[in-house]
């Protein structure tokens, strides 16, 4: 589980977006659809066999190894008792910076998959409800504060907006 290792306001800022973000990949069996490499504790000989894809960044290669993983056989347990502590940035800056990478790397990732329009709209939809709209009803639920709601638009459409440069700039020079 990770964790931050400063109680600034960056620090809990981004704590409260991943545990929201991470709620959403935890199966009710205990096994997670993704995983952070950041926190990753797997045998060598799982690693040496299923290799991370050096060709993506932050952001992409935990979602594509975790894809391999699981169409292996391979199980992604999730143990709230293992903590792995992060360091925080700590300045809005460095955060952005983050974000982009991360955005990025979810756009490299995006590229690798096959997927149809109708897929790609329904994906799209489930990701700017999650990110954009269902923020404002944790507002409205008094579950988040709204220096959290700012915080986590303005890291979101960072995000995203790197990721879709990348979607974008990728498939204008795959058609040139």
């Amino acid at each position: 589980y990770l964790v931050y290792n400063s109680e600034s306001w960056l620090a809990r800022m981004e704590g409260h977006l991943y545990e929201r973000g991470f709620k959403r990949y935890l199966q009710s069996d205990g096994t997670v659809a993704i995983l952070d490499a950041r926190v990753l504790l797997a045998p060598i000989s799982i690693l040496k066999k299923y290799k991370f894809d050096e060709t993506l960044i932050f952001g992409g290669e935990g979602r594509e190894l975790a894809q391999r993983l699981t169409k292996g056989g391979i199980k992604l347990l999730y143990s709230q008792k293992l903590l792995v502590k992060h360091v925080n940035r700590d300045t809005l800056k460095a955060v952005f910076h983050q974000k982009r990478i991360h955005g990025n790397g979810r756009g490299q990732f995006l590229l690798t998959q096959n997927k149809n329009v109708l897929e790609w709209i329904a994906y799209f939809s489930s990701e700017w409800y999650r990110h954009f709209i269902s923020p404002f009803f944790l507002l409205l639920r008094f579950e988040i504060g709204l220096d959290n709601l700012i915080y986590t638009a303005l890291t979101n459409t960072i995000f995203w907006g790197a990721a879709f440069e990348i979607l974008l700039t990728r498939r204008t020079q795959r058609h040139i």
